[in-house]
């Protein structure tokens, strides 16, 4: 008993496993937390997709990715846009680089911590900018655009009208990156001629409709300024009329007030007059006629 004793204190002196009286259980291994950049991303389409409408894809699709972009200092307005790209079941990380390879003005850091990476994405534009080769569905079309609804009837050169509405449209155009949209003005028809894609008609038509949401506010008050001028000038008129009216009511009160004593002053003279004459002409026929002719004159003068 104490040789088999003494052999095992020895062997678990050793460290011989299985031998002692209690076992502490062995601890499972931690799981390994999985990094973003694994996440994989079933499905991925772009089609001449700008920069910040692919990281929001990206966004979407993988939970805890995060990025920022630094713009070009020289060009902070320019995005770059990625060529088509059509990828299945491939890891954000992968995909960030065919990203970062595919445009050679793109450059693409990751700053990683305890708690998470963050893609840091540079611009950087080159002074030949490239363009993608657009897909069909992005081939350039013509549109025309009547401006004479954006111009003010009362403008005095409208001409100029047009000029500046064009000039808004070129800045619009400019400030959006390179682009090969076509812009002309007929002015004979104040018509607006564009040849670009989708995209750029689709940013053309809304740069507009500022300018036609003013014109048609304008529209509406000089319409009801009209409208009200109109209402005034018939209001001044039913006021003439219903005081020529009054006035005309008060002279006919005035003259069926007055007119039975003005009468009857006004033929008194002449009802005198005639009794007078009427009086001398009975006189005269009353008083006989002085030396008389002797009867029989008459007729001897006749023969």
């Amino acid at each position: 008993m104490k040789t088999s004793f003494g052999l095992s204190a020895f062997l678990l002196a050793m460290g011989v496993p299985g031998l002692g009286l209690a076992q502490q259980p062995l601890k499972p291994p931690e799981a390994v937390k999985e990094s973003v950049g694994d996440q994989i991303v079933k499905k991925l389409e772009f089609v001449a997709t700008p920069l910040p409408d692919a990281i929001d894809f990206l966004k979407d699709c993988c939970h805890g990715f995060q990025a920022v972009i630094v713009p070009d200092p020289r060009y902070p307005s320019y995005v770059p846009v990625l060529p088509t790209m059509n990828l299945r079941d491939l890891p954000l990380s992968q995909i960030v680089d065919v990203m970062k390879k595919s445009d050679l003005e793109l450059a693409v850091d990751k700053v990683s911590s305890a708690k998470g990476d963050v893609w840091v994405f540079h611009i950087r534009r080159g002074n030949d900018v490239r363009q993608p080769e657009p897909p069909s569905s992005a081939r350039p079309v013509v549109e025309v655009f009547r401006l004479s609804p954006l111009i003010p009837k009362t403008a005095s050169d409208r001409s100029k009208a047009l000029n500046d509405i064009l000039s808004l449209l070129q800045a619009v155009v400019d400030a959006s990156g390179p682009s090969n949209l076509m812009m002309k003005v007929h002015a004979p028809t104040e018509t607006l001629i564009l040849r670009g894609n989708p995209t750029e008609l689709d940013m053309i038509i809304r740069a507009l409709a500022p300018l036609q949401e003013a014109q048609a506010e304008k529209n509406f008050e000089a319409e009801a300024q009209r409208e009200s001028a109109t209402l005034q000038a018939k209001d001044a008129e039913i006021a003439r009329l219903r005081a020529e009216l009054e006035k005309a009511r008060a002279e006919a009160k005035a003259q069926a007030a007055g007119i039975a004593p003005k009468g009857i002053e006004a033929f008194i003279p002449e009802l005198e007059k005639q009794q007078q004459l009427r009086g001398r002409a009975e006189k005269a026929q009353q008083v006989p006629a002085e030396n008389p002719a002797p009867p029989g004159t008459n007729e001897k003068q006749s023969r």
